[in-house]
């Protein structure tokens, strides 16, 4: 085998660092132009979420608009007043809201996920169903979960209907009205 090391040109350094500090110069300034337009997206976010949650629900509501009803003006634009409903369970509240939501028959919405850890060669054992692993001895852990769409949903509905609801120091929520502009 040859070593032809000795003939291949390598660029000059100064050159190549040259190349380096105008490539880092341009990173900073392409890295100050993100962060410009993400304060420019974030505020500009924040405007539309004020026209669609604020402005244009009050200049419906000070016309007398009735929820859900659309409306289209002289210029064409079509507008519904809708309620926006988004609720959450504390994260430390989590088993206490689990535990109302069963004791007051909601429980069918909790999703549980049974983890078992299992060696490479127990495929055949993971087969099994949860009690037969338990008394055989294996180490399981059970999550449960709401999601958080079907807990919002379930919480609109329960507003709207006036039903009761979990308590205000386990979970929060978020009762809004919408326009939907289309």
């Amino acid at each position: 085998m040859h070593d032809y090391s000795e003939h291949v040109t390598r660029p000059d350094p100064s050159a190549v660092i040259g190349q380096i500090d105008n490539s880092i110069a341009e990173l900073r300034s392409e890295r100050g132009q993100v962060a410009v337009l993400e304060l420019q997206l974030k505020k500009a976010q924040e405007r539309v979420r004020d026209l669609e949650e604020q402005t244009i629900p009050e200049l419906l509501e000070s016309i007398g608009w009735a929820e859900s009803s659309k409306l289209v003006t002289p210029a064409g634009n079509r507008v519904e007043l809708k309620r926006s409903v988004h609720a959450s369970i504390y994260a430390a509240a989590r088993e206490q809201v689990f535990q109302w939501l069963d004791d007051h028959g909601e429980g069918g919405m909790i999703k549980r996920k049974v983890i078992v850890p299992f060696g490479r060669d127990d495929e055949a054992s993971a087969k099994s169903l949860e009690e037969t692993l338990r008394a055989d001895g294996f180490e399981t852990t059970v999550e449960r979960k709401v999601e958080p769409a079907t807990f919002s949903a379930w919480v609109r509905q329960r507003v709207e209907a006036g039903d009761e609801l979990p308590p205000d120091n386990l979970i929060s929520i978020e009762n809004k009205k919408v326009a939907k502009v289309s």
